[in-house]
């Protein structure tokens, strides 16, 4: 028995075109970019017709909690590691 992994360089031509995924990215990886993009675009439609949904997806809100998670990281690693308070964003 042999197991060949999707996107392997030893894989033939035609394998080789049919791996949409790199070497060590999981099942399920596309697939869950693709539940984003289709909760938003729901949640874009929804609104457009006056209803609201629950928005299961990341908000800018989110995005700045996380940029200023990374930027109190990069901080904190020029400190020696010292722990260091997440400042809060502005939103």
């Amino acid at each position: 028995m042999r197991t060949l992994r999707r996107g392997e360089p030893y894989l033939c031509d035609a394998a080789k075109r049919a791996s949409r995924l790199p070497p060590g990215h999981p099942e399920g990886y596309y697939e869950a970019f693709g539940n984003l993009y289709r909760n938003f675009a729901d949640a874009i439609i929804a609104r457009r017709k006056g209803v609201r949904v629950e928005e299961d997806f990341p908000t800018a809100v989110d995005g700045a909690r996380t940029m200023a998670f990374i930027e109190t990281a990069l901080e904190s690693n020029a400190a020696g590691g010292r722990w260091t308070k997440v400042k809060d964003h502005k939103h």
